[in-house]
C-alpha cells in the first residue's frame, strides 16, 4: 500500500492552538499544531499558501477538497491515552483519493 503522506514530528513539543485560518475555521475539529505537513511553522505562514486553493474550493470539484487541504494546512490536533502529546491527526488515504 502507497503511503500518501508522511509527518516527521519535530525534536520541540509544539502545542495545539485553536485554528485561525478563515477556509479552515468551520471543519469539525477545532485545533491544530505547526509545524503543518507543508513545513510551515505558523498558522500565518500556511494560511498565505492554503489561499491560493480558494477559488478551486469554490468550484465544487471535490466534496472533500476543502477537508483535504485543511488536513493538509491545519492538521487536527488532539491527545489521547496511547498517542503521543499533541500528536497531529493525518488525511487517511480515502480523503486523499477523494480529494484529487
Amino acid at each position: 500500500m502507497e503511503q500518501y503522506v508522511s509527518y516527521n514530528l519535530s525534536a520541540s513539543a509544539p502545542i495545539c492552538e485553536a485554528i485561525s485560518i478563515p477556509m479552515c475555521r468551520y471543519m469539525p475539529f477545532n485545533f491544530t499544531r505547526m509545524p503543518n505537513l507543508m513545513g510551515h511553522a505558523s498558522q500565518s505562514m500556511a494560511r498565505s499558501n492554503i489561499d491560493q486553493y480558494q477559488i478551486l474550493v469554490h468550484t465544487h470539484c471535490s466534496a472533500d477538497l476543502l477537508f483535504f487541504l485543511c488536513s493538509v494546512f491545519a492538521p487536527m490536533c488532539m491527545t489521547a491515552p496511547g498517542l503521543q502529546e499533541m500528536e497531529p491527526i493525518l488525511p487517511c488515504q480515502h480523503v486523499c483519493e477523494s480529494a484529487r
